[in-house]
């Protein structure tokens, strides 16, 4: 390393990180939109990412219990080579789940890879391959 009198004698490059926030993952604030319309965000191959809050969920807070926090959702709309729409995702959040020994709630991280396919009507689901979990569409809107 060459040193130089008067100069800070610290490697200064643009790769270097001093803990600066500019060096971390930017923060994702916003919200999943609940409703879209899937068939057009097929038709683009849209991606859309966001945060839907845990307490806005029936069916888990069913299963789980109440929760709170936010699960990060990452959803990809496209049609497959047979011409089928569909719905690929991630999500990924973390649960407050009972110990089944001591009963306290405890932090669990939770993540899970899906593929949905778009439906209009109860009878197109059977036709879906097994690989595909049916999801029912309305033609121009889609509500979780």
């Amino acid at each position: 390393m060459f040193i130089e009198e008067g100069v800070n004698n610290y490697n200064d490059s643009f790769d270097t990180s001093r803990g600066s926030a500019y060096h971390c993952a930017p923060m994702l604030t916003s919200q999943l939109p609940s409703r879209v319309e899937p068939y057009k965000l097929a038709a683009r191959h849209e991606r859309i990412e966001g945060l839907v809050a845990l307490d806005k969920l029936p069916r888990l807070a069913e299963e789980a219990g109440l929760q709170t926090g936010d699960c990060h959702v990452v959803l990809e709309f496209g049609v497959d080579a047979q011409g089928r729409r569909e719905i690929r995702g991630h999500l990924q959040a973390t649960l407050a789940l009972a110990c089944r020994r001591c009963l306290v709630p405890l932090p669990q991280e939770v993540s899970s890879d899906f593929l949905l396919g778009m439906v209009t009507d109860e009878a197109l689901a059977a036709e879906l391959p097994a690989s595909h979990e049916p999801v029912l569409v309305e033609r121009n809107s889609w509500t979780y």
